[in-house]
């Protein structure tokens, strides 16, 4: 299984992909989150420099594309771009799994603390503002449902403060 991990980071979840078996590659902005992934994964992994709206791969050549709590960080007007990217290079018989922020109401008392930490765990990193406005534009469905993807699954996380979205074209 070829899996791509766009805006990898420090290859975290590219580790545990390539423990099971899959042949994995990354692409980040950072050269430094780049660097971290190359000690992380030593040379066995791809790791590219590319912007997510602009990813430097044919269509269909990975059968998972991952972006986990990437899109909600990217320019509201670049997150489409960046989708209709992942669901390229997954092509028709891949799969794009998406971790961020669920748009909606936060279900229960822990659910709320949950959200009460992300807030501000995103006004710390300078992502706040474009938080509000990703969970404004719907989140992941949203997102999905513009750029003529299914949400094939779908669960939450963390009292449901993230969703885990499976999508498919």
């Amino acid at each position: 299984m070829a899996v791509l991990d766009v805006g990898c980071g420090t290859g975290a979840h590219l580790s545990l992909y390539a423990e099971a078996g899959c042949r994995v590659f990354g692409v980040d902005t950072s050269g430094a989150m780049l660097g971290e992934a190359r000690r992380r994964l030593g040379g066995d992994a791809p790791l590219i420099c590319a912007d997510a709206a602009r990813l430097p791969f044919a269509s269909g050549t990975f059968d998972l594309v991952l972006a986990a709590t990437l899109l909600h960080a990217l320019p509201a007007d670049g997150r489409s771009a960046a989708l209709g990217e992942m669901a390229r290079v997954a092509g028709h018989r891949g799969r794009v799994l998406v971790i961020d922020h669920d748009p909606g109401p936060a279900r229960g008392l822990r659910a709320g603390a949950a959200r009460v930490l992300s807030v501000g765990l995103e006004a710390l990193s300078g992502h706040l503002p474009g938080y509000r406005s990703f969970r404004a534009s719907g989140g992941v469905p949203g997102l999905a449902r513009d750029a003529g993807l299914v949400v094939e699954r779908q669960t939450g996380a963390a009292g449901s403060t993230f969703g885990i979205y499976l999508l498919r074209a």
